[in-house]
């Protein structure tokens, strides 16, 4: 059994405490005041074990961005670009190909892949990829409610 789900990832995140001498009418807070972001495909297993982050940066298919992440990074960690940074139609292939299928191919026992009901995930040609070449049942789950599973 798997959960899986995707966020927003902000690069500029300012704390919401700040600690400050007793009594001090202003707190400085520094921010680069971007809201820049990447999205990122998350899953973990009933077990605990977390499969590999899917991440989605913002940047133009097949361009300079895309070429980087050939080289230097991390193992273990997927890096992909869309031009807004969203999971579309085409970057969940990416992640059924690149992280869910090699998961899915260990030991031949069934998967259940739990998902939320976002237009994304319940893409037709999605749920018959996901359900017919890598053996797994998706159990879907109303949107918002992936973090209490």
């Amino acid at each position: 059994v798997v959960n899986m789900d995707e966020t927003n990832f902000y690069f500029d995140c300012p704390s919401t405490k700040t600690f400050d001498e007793k009594g001090a009418k202003d707190i400085a807070v520094t921010t680069s005041g971007s809201n820049a972001r990447c999205t990122v495909i998350l899953a973990v297993t009933l077990s605990g074990k977390k499969l590999d982050p899917f991440v989605i940066f913002k940047a133009k298919p097949g361009g300079r961005v895309e070429k980087e992440f050939r080289e230097g990074y991390p193992e273990g960690i997927h890096f992909v670009v869309q031009e807004k940074a969203w999971n579309d139609e085409e970057k969940m292939c990416e992640w059924i190909d690149m992280v869910w299928k090699p998961y899915a191919a260990r030991n031949n026992a069934k998967k259940i892949l739990m998902m939320d009901t976002v237009s994304t995930h319940e893409c037709r040609n999605i749920t018959a990829k996901i359900e017919q070449s890598c053996n797994t049942i998706i159990a879907w789950i109303p949107g918002g409610y992936t973090w209490k599973l």
